[in-house]
């Protein structure tokens, strides 16, 4: 059988071919956004990790922005075409990555900040804070956090590599109070009324009294609430003929999470084309005490008329708010009125895919991880740079290119064959790219701890060659056969492997930061020795010596 169609050495170039188009290192056209200001004519148009190619057909490497400012341009972007006039453009934007490698806070860089806690935060609220936002981010960026006191002070330090500074302002600003709210109206004859809510005979009697509203034994004014069959209710306007109240059906905040679960699953999560616009929504699940509230106030509203394709929807909507923004608004179908449910759905819609994508996931994110205690404050912000990090990385690589020089050395000097030591050298370099495009489709950080992985696992690679090497050269001695020294090897490097797979389990599931890095490269590393590389290097060996 010839060489390259023995499946061992297929294998390994397919995963050649696989990793180069994986990592991807070459130059790419075009600019990242990495921020773009409300001023700027260009918000809401362009988002971070947006390319911007050209401007009026130029390449945007070779242009200003400011240079077009307060002219009409065409830009092409990864968007399509964007035709504006540029007021001003208040834009940053940075150089395409070379690679698709992600790298780490100490080797790419960052935002570092400091939050206080604006109440008087116990050591349990502290490490609610920290998993909050821990879960925020964790579909994000990679991040880390650590809680610090100084005196009376609690603080928590942040940091996201290569973050920017208004992606991690919309994450900290956000406290997560998510409500769902519905209109009621009350309309008044000879300044008396009903409120109607449950059954008949829990209507509620409401009487105007001069600028006021009179119900349950209490008077209410405007913005004010009261509690009804756990339902809040707000008056939000009122005139001697009609009274306004918004009854809050849903609300997580603080010990209270009417929102249970938040599905992310293909079946209950979905993104679809609606004309000229994206439509988003997902599936939720809410406690039984939420689905009464709903019905309650849903099962005596009125039925307009029906939609598209026949479906009857209730006269008022369901708001959902953000920290007192709305964020959505909702059509009601009839059936609700039928009976309590306790799957709802959230929705809204956006001018593009990616639009859409990012509200759906930031509102799924704020929902899966939940409200905040308590707000929290910016102490300190600020951008910090990689150059200890690339130092180490530029060191780092220099002791890997001079230990595989040495190694090349020592082989040849005990094997004297220079087809042997190139092959060992091939492996190892092979192993290198195939952990980096690993790193790639698991969409993994490559950090210092990663780095140092890759090393322990070449240096490993290196003494398993050695033994198949010694195999299959002095196996004659033992006038044993190739297939059973080949396979003693292996035995030998499967139980190493094993022993090494065990040994990084814990810091894969415990450890944090560069631990875990480091178990992860070393676990891959291995996994592709086993698999791909060992495997086809004591084929061409073999070849080699017959």
């Amino acid at each position: 059988m010839s060489t390259l169609k023995n499946p061992k050495v297929l294998l390994l170039i397919l995963c050649w071919i696989a990793s180069v188009l994986l990592i991807a290192p070459w130059p790419k056209s075009g600019m990242v956004v990495e921020e773009v200001g409300e001023n700027s004519s260009l918000y809401q148009k362009l988002f971070p990790g947006d390319i911007v190619f050209s401007i009026n057909k130029i390449p945007i490497e070779e242009v200003d922005l400011t240079q077009f400012e307060g002219k009409f341009v065409s830009i092409e972007t990864s968007r399509g075409k964007i035709d504006l006039f540029l007021n001003r453009s208040d834009i940053k934007l940075r150089k395409r990555d070379f690679t698709n490698l992600k790298f780490g806070l100490d080797l790419q860089g960052g935002i570092y900040a400091v939050v206080e806690p604006e109440c008087n935060a116990t050591a349990e609220i502290l490490n609610e804070i920290k998993l909050i936002l821990e879960k925020r981010t964790s579909s994000l960026r990679e991040a880390m956090f650590q809680v610090s006191r100084f005196g009376d002070r609690s603080f928590i330090q942040i940091q996201i590599a290569g973050g920017t500074e208004s992606e991690l302002k919309q994450l900290l600003n956000t406290t997560g109070v998510f409500e769902g709210k519905i209109p009621l109206h009350v309309s008044f004859e000879e300044g008396r009324g009903v409120l109607k809510i449950g059954a008949e005979s829990e209507w509620v009697d409401v009487t105007y009294c001069n600028g006021k509203v009179c119900l349950l034994g209490e008077e209410i004014e405007i913005n004010e609430t009261l509690t009804y069959k756990g339902i809040e209710l707000q008056l939000v306007n009122l005139t001697e003929s009609r009274a306004d109240f918004l009854a809050v059906i849903y609300r997580n905040a603080g010990e209270r999470r009417d929102i249970v679960r938040v599905y992310i699953d293909p079946e209950r999560s979905w993104l679809r084309k609606e004309g000229a616009y994206y439509s988003w929504g997902f599936q939720v699940e809410i406690t039984p005490e939420a689905a009464q509230r709903f019905y309650d106030v849903v099962r005596n509203l009125a039925v307009r008329s029906t939609g598209i394709g026949g479906e009857a929807y209730l006269e008022e909507r369901l708001y959902l708010y953000l920290d007192g923004k709305e964020v959505s608004n909702l059509s009601i179908s009839a059936g609700l009125k039928e009976k309590p449910v306790t799957v709802a759905s959230v929705t809204g819609s956006a001018l593009t895919r990616e639009e859409a994508m990012r509200e759906r996931s930031f509102l799924q994110n704020i929902l899966r991880s939940g409200s905040l205690p308590c707000s929290i404050k910016i102490v300190s912000m600020k951008n910090i740079t990689p150059k200890l990090g690339t130092t180490f990385l530029q060191n780092l690589v220099m002791a890997g290119i001079i230990a595989l020089v040495v190694i090349t050395f020592v082989l040849l000097a005990r094997y004297r064959n220079l087809k042997v030591v190139m092959l060992s050298a091939f492996t190892s370099i092979s192993e290198i790219v195939f952990i980096l495009a690993g790193s790639v489709l698991l969409n993994w950080t490559l950090d210092l701890g990663a780095l140092i992985g890759i090393l322990m696992v070449i240096g490993s690679g290196v003494t398993q060659e050695v033994m198949i090497i010694d195999e299959i050269i002095h196996g004659e001695v033992e006038k044993t056969s190739l297939r059973e020294r080949i396979s003693r090897a292996f035995s030998i490097i499967l139980g190493s492997a094993g022993t090494v797979i065990g040994a990084m389990f814990p810091l894969l599931i415990f450890g944090f930061g560069l631990l875990r890095g480091f178990a992860i490269t070393t676990i891959l590393g291995v996994l592709i020795g086993v698999g791909i590389t060992r495997s086809a290097f004591s084929h061409l060996v073999r070849k080699i010596y017959e």
